[in-house]
């Protein structure tokens, strides 16, 4: 039975080096890139560096509002004490921990970057030490995270306090609402996905690595043969020596291959379980900050006590948060002396500029959600293309169409993202730093009314 090199050897052309054609062969599991790859990774390098930037620019932003009365602009969890186990809720601040991950991953994107251009650019014997095939899982590590931690925090917020008070909130509802069993998917699941990652990247480094310097050792020997070959005659004993160090590369080859898809499908179906989680808690934060907006500003008959009592906007079992700041879920900011400067607010610019500002910033927040889950759809989508399509590892153009869409939908999404959140801090955390208080306690307003509606019922 012949080896694998021998039937590559018989597939060659008639007139044409046999060696020349298998090493050609060979050659394409470290793919050769076009020119116009190599601008792209430049461009994306520079694209990257602005998102990092604005990154920064937002995190000011947010600073500033501490000198607007804010206390703690910067913080990123805090717990909160609304359910009668008496066990806290650790509520991430969906904001600061995007911006957190995303500047961690704008960070690491930069040797990701340049790691590809050294690899591709400079095809010798340094392309297996890079680290390559550790960097293609490992960066996404954080984006993931910020993303899924983001959007518990937009939960937190929103859909959770729904929970609690539905009638029916019993049986299976009271575990699926267990600050233990929330907490743990908030946090448990992104650590679950940095070991997963972590090992899964490793080994799919260690694989490509040893497979890629046996396959220079056995091209570097094909070549000198096909040189031979040319000139009317080989050294056998360089040809049996090559057939000894090749018999392993198949399996080598397809080794490094299961590796990368392990690697590929981690970080796919994890996109792929964000954008599960993300839709329906960003859709209804839409939804709840609308109708809020409306109730608050848009309607000006509507008098604050038709919402009922203070006492009714607490949860049930209520505590106080151990920070003792106003967080995503307490009602301080619906206290009597803040109800009447709601209310003469609401008296003396009904629909005006106050109603304006807020539409601005539902309307940045509706595009920096369709943002984001256009993000998490196009990387869950390009993962799992890249882990069920084998031509993405050996088809030169492929190959660098998924580097690029790495680089590239990443960075722009980030971008798009940062300047929403800029447009909506600008319009609400600066010149009326207290309509920040109409998003934070944006759920209580729902939360009542919909109790009050299945006591009634």
């Amino acid at each position: 039975m012949s080896s694998f090199l021998e039937q590559l050897l018989i597939l060659a052309p008639p007139g044409e080096s046999p060696y020349e054609y298998a090493a050609t062969l060979l050659g394409n599991v470290l793919p050769e890139k076009a020119g116009w790859f190599f601008w792209m990774l430049g461009l994306g390098s520079i694209v990257n560096a602005f998102n990092l930037i604005l990154n920064f620019v937002c995190i000011y932003m947010v600073g500033a509002r501490h000198k607007l009365g804010d206390s703690s602009p910067y913080w990123f969890v805090r717990l909160q004490y609304d359910h009668s186990s008496g066990v806290p809720y650790i509520v991430p601040n969906a904001l600061m921990m995007f911006l957190l991950f995303n500047g961690i991953f704008a960070l690491l994107m930069q040797p990701y970057i340049w790691i590809n251009y050294i690899t591709y650019k400079h095809r010798t014997r340094l392309a297996p030490e890079t680290g390559l095939f550790f960097w293609y899982g490992f960066i996404f590590i954080f984006d993931g995270s910020g993303m899924w931690i983001s959007a518990f925090g937009t939960f937190y917020a929103t859909l959770l306090p729904q929970l609690l008070i539905s009638p029916n909130y019993a049986g299976i509802g009271q575990v699926l609402v267990h600050p233990a069993f929330l907490n743990a998917l908030c946090y448990g699941l992104p650590l679950a996905l940095l070991v997963a990652q972590v090992i899964t990247s490793a080994q799919s480094q260690i694989a490509w690595h040893d497979m890629l310097l046996l396959e220079f050792d056995v091209v570097d020997n094909l070549n000198i043969l096909s040189r031979q070959w040319k000139s009317g005659g080989i050294d056998q004993s360089l040809w049996n020596q090559t057939l000894v160090i090749s018999k392993p590369l198949l399996g080598k080859i397809l080794e490094s291959r299961a590796a990368f898809v392990r690697n590929a499908a981690t970080t796919g179906a994890w996109y792929t379980l964000c954008f599960v989680f993300f839709t329906p808690s960003a859709v209804w934060l839409l939804y709840t900050l609308h109708r809020t907006i409306e109730r608050k500003l848009w309607v000006p008959d509507l008098q604050l006590e038709a919402l009922g009592p203070i006492s009714s906007l607490h949860p049930p079992s209520s505590r106080t948060s151990g920070s003792e700041q106003t967080t995503p879920t307490s009602a301080a900011s619906l206290a009597p002396e803040y109800q009447d400067a709601q209310a003469q607010e609401r008296v003396h610019d009904p629909g005006g500029k106050t109603a304006k500002k807020l539409q601005t910033a539902f309307y940045s927040a509706m595009l920096q959600f369709i943002a984001t889950g256009f993000c998490l759809g196009a990387a869950a989508g390009s993962w799992i293309w890249a882990a069920t399509d084998a031509r993405v590892n050996i088809n030169p153009t492929l190959h660098a169409l998924a580097v690029i869409l790495s680089v590239w939908v990443y960075s722009i999404v980030g971008i798009a993202v940062n300047m929403f959140i800029c447009v909506r801090l600008k319009a609400i955390g600066f010149r009326l730093p207290k309509m920040m208080d109409y998003f934070d306690g944006v759920w209580r307003i729902g939360s009542s009314q919909e109790k009050r509606d299945s006591v009634h019922a």
